[in-house]
């Protein structure tokens, strides 16, 4: 139940530290879905604040491995 709301948060929250965090949460949990990664890069590529690309571009790199 926390990867589906954690994966929401970060699509749609309009605060950057809880989209931060919740890309950092996912990386660390290591759910390596479709919908985990989907969300993962398009965070990664397009939010608008340099540490929610960033933190999502790591848990990108984390669950690759």
């Amino acid at each position: 139940i926390a990867v589906p709301l954690m994966v929401r948060g970060l699509r749609e929250s309009s605060r950057s530290d809880l989209r931060a965090e919740a890309a950092r949460t996912l990386g660390e949990i290591g759910e390596n879905s479709v919908d985990v990664l989907a969300a993962l890069t398009q965070a990664a590529e397009s939010d608008p604040e340099p540490q929610v690309r960033k933190a999502a571009a790591d848990a990108v790199t984390k669950l690759k491995k």
